[in-house]
């Protein structure tokens, strides 16, 4: 750090544990001074301050903490919808960084960093994880760094015994629902290597549901049709469904129904939705 002025040499006091130094200016005669506050040492790089002071009866202090500078560092993130993250810090200290701009049409996004290492990491539905380092300083130059996902290879979930009338739903929890294709009584989807759930309906009979883990591997799934009969005064335990936003609350029998009502009769309430 170095302190300047026009008026004779300071008397220089310095902490190397707190990184900190007095300057100390005296027999200074009554009047306005300015004064300036630098630091560019090597890769130690901080914004200049500067201000000024009168003194006319009592000595002055002024306490000057200088402010590291900042570079912009443009990350550029393929696809554009994948999520990113930029922290500073390892483990439970890790920190998350706040870009400057938000991410563009061009999947650009503007950081103003001090000097530091940075750790990044994008996800995207249907591709690989990608993550890295990155080192800011005066030296290493402001290059854009460009993070590009790799696309998982997909492998083909088919249904079988899919009549006309019938409808497959296939939803993931951060990719939504998938587009499939139907092909007589099969109806086919090509899916990257994720858990899925899925919904069979067909009006007159009991809702199909399941999960399915692909691996890579094809596999088939064959609908087992239970038709729904008149209502013979049962109550069900429970309804169909998990009550979950891609596998909500089905009532498909007169059962089911006469479990909800009584449930409403004892006051229960539903915090999820019924369809």
């Amino acid at each position: 750090m170095t302190g300047a002025a026009s008026v004779g040499t300071p008397e220089v006091r310095k902490n190397e544990e707190t990184n900190e130094a007095t300057y100390i200016y005296s027999g200074l005669n009554k009047g306005s001074y300015r004064w300036a506050v630098t630091c560019d040492d090597g890769e130690n790089d901080y914004l200049k301050q500067e201000g000024s002071f009168t003194i006319a009866t009592s000595d002055v202090t002024h306490a000057v903490t200088l402010a590291a500078k900042t570079y912009d560092v443009n990350f550029i993130v393929d696809p554009v919808g994948a999520d990113f993250t930029l922290t500073q810090g390892e483990g439970e200290d890790a920190k998350t960084v706040a870009p400057k701009t938000a991410k563009d049409k061009d999947g650009k996004i503007v950081y103003a960093l001090t000097k530091g290492v940075y750790h990044y990491a994008a996800s995207c539905f249907g591709y690989a994880d990608a993550s890295g380092d990155v080192t800011v300083a005066k030296s290493t130059g402001l290059a854009d760094t460009t993070v590009e996902l790799t696309a998982k290879t997909g492998s083909k979930l088919t249904f079988t015994n899919i009549p006309a009338d019938a409808a497959v739903t296939v939803t993931h929890a951060a990719g939504g629902e998938q587009t499939g294709a139907r092909e007589g009584e099969t109806y086919t989807f090509t899916l990257v290597p994720e858990t899925y759930s899925y919904r069979i309906q067909r009006k007159g009979y009991k809702s199909i549901r399941g999960t399915v883990t692909m691996d890579g591997t094809e596999k088939i799934i064959a609908a087992e049709w239970t038709a729904l009969t008149a209502w013979d005064g049962s109550v069900a335990e429970s309804f169909s469904g998990s009550g979950t936003e891609t596998d909500p609350y089905l009532i498909e029998s007169g059962a089911e129904l006469a479990y909800l009502s009584k449930f409403l009769r004892r006051g229960r309430k539903y915090q999820r939705p019924l369809l």
